[in-house]
């Protein structure tokens, strides 16, 4: 086990609980913002300062950590909108893929470092599940087949046997 698994597991449960206490708008800002900044901040990286990717990386992953921070303050401080009985728990969901996405963004940062960081990233046991998004997919998938589709059960079934 790396810090890369155990700042995942700490970024998913935390983040899962922040976002339950705060609600379920701030939550899907959150989610908005930090994937869409995380996708930039990857895109944007070689092309601000294409020798040294992981610093530049790093520095835009930060800012957008704080401009999501603040948009989801803005959001549920001039709002206060709630989505009824089920609001803390639509909220720790995505609470929870937002750490997900969050500790995708630390592995890329340490692939993108080099040298130990990038050996620490590759031996990490979560780093299919986080760094490839896998378990980002799965998740989509789950949602995608909300009330049809295949179960858990079976989609579990189907891998074991490929």
């Amino acid at each position: 086990m790396t810090w890369l698994d155990l700042l995942t597991v700490v970024l998913f449960v935390l983040v899962a609980f922040i976002e339950a206490k705060r609600g379920a708008v701030p939550a899907a800002v959150d989610l908005l913002v930090g994937g869409v900044g995380l996708a930039l901040a990857k895109r944007l990286a070689p092309t601000v300062s294409p020798g040294s990717e992981g610093t530049a990386f790093l520095l835009l992953f930060i800012g957008l950590v704080v401009v999501t921070g603040l948009a989801s303050w803005l959001v549920d401080t001039y709002t206060k909108w709630e989505i009824g009985p089920y609001d803390s728990t639509v909220a720790g969901v995505l609470g929870a893929v937002t750490g997900l996405i969050l500790a995708h963004g630390a592995f890329h940062a340490a692939v993108v470092a080099g040298g130990g960081l990038a050996a620490t990233a590759r031996s990490s046991m979560l780093a299919v599940e986080v760094y490839d998004l896998r378990t980002l997919h799965a998740i989509g998938d789950m949602f995608r087949n909300l009330g049809g589709g295949k179960s858990i059960t079976e989609s579990v079934r189907e891998r074991e046997q490929k």
